[in-house]
């Protein structure tokens, strides 16, 4: 992974050099480019296993603006072994839309920012939920299932750099703002997919992609203007 952002830097280095002498502006995107984020799959085997989350992007242009579209789901358990012990499961989907503003001139490359909307549907239930109490005695009560749905904009910013022919890599900031949230009965939700923390209204994100693009025709170019 930290080769992958040492490569990633070095690439924008080289997109900004190129971009000071462009002299052509993309006027129609030549493409569709479909992408996966490379980070969430990392961090599912490198780290943790109960955390299982798979995200996909496309994105389509004209002239500097990029249409963005995200989607993935998401599967987290966490268990927790002390006085109080649980088990708790939370599935869910979750989908951004959104636009971007390439900083170069010329080229598929990109230095961007941009927004997003997302939302997020989700079910969420805690199981073997157990409280010692050597007094009063243990307590053991599962937390039903419920479903949960939130809503929140997000600021982003990134790079995306063509590597070799229709294969890009690149990654995404993210700053996420929760705009409305579903009310529980009892048991309050733990992580929103697509957001985070549940219990926050701001979250911070990073996405590492690679995407491959679909040609859907010869690129038109407007030259000297």
């Amino acid at each position: 992974m930290l080769r992958f952002i040492l490569t990633s830097l070095l690439l924008v280095l080289q997109v900004t050099a190129f971009a000071q002498t462009a002299r052509e502006d993309t006027v129609l995107s030549n493409g569709v480019r479909i992408g996966v984020d490379l980070g969430k799959i990392a961090y599912y085997f490198l780290t943790n296993k109960g955390h299982k989350t798979f995200e996909a992007s496309a994105d389509v242009g004209y002239k500097k603006v990029v249409f963005v579209a995200e989607a993935g789901f998401s599967n987290i358990t966490l268990e927790k072994t002390d006085t109080f012990n649980y088990s708790y499961t939370s599935n869910g989907l979750f989908g951004r839309v959104g636009v971007e503003s390439n900083l170069l001139k010329g080229g598929d490359d990109a230095i961007f920012i941009g927004a997003r909307y997302g939302v997020s549907r989700f079910s969420f239930a805690a199981d073997n939920i157990l409280i010692y109490d050597e007094y009063w005695g243990s307590y053991n009560e599962p937390a039903p299932k419920q479903n949960g749905m939130a809503h929140w904009l997000e600021g982003v910013g990134g790079v995306k750099v063509n590597v070799f022919s229709n294969v890009y890599i690149g990654f995404t900031g993210r700053l996420k703002v929760k705009i409305a949230q579903s009310k529980y009965n009892g048991l309050d939700a733990v992580f929103i997919p697509g957001f985070g923390k549940a219990d926050k209204n701001i979250m911070m994100g990073l996405s590492y992609y690679v995407f491959y693009r679909i040609p859907f025709k010869e690129k038109n170019t407007t030259a000297g203007k």
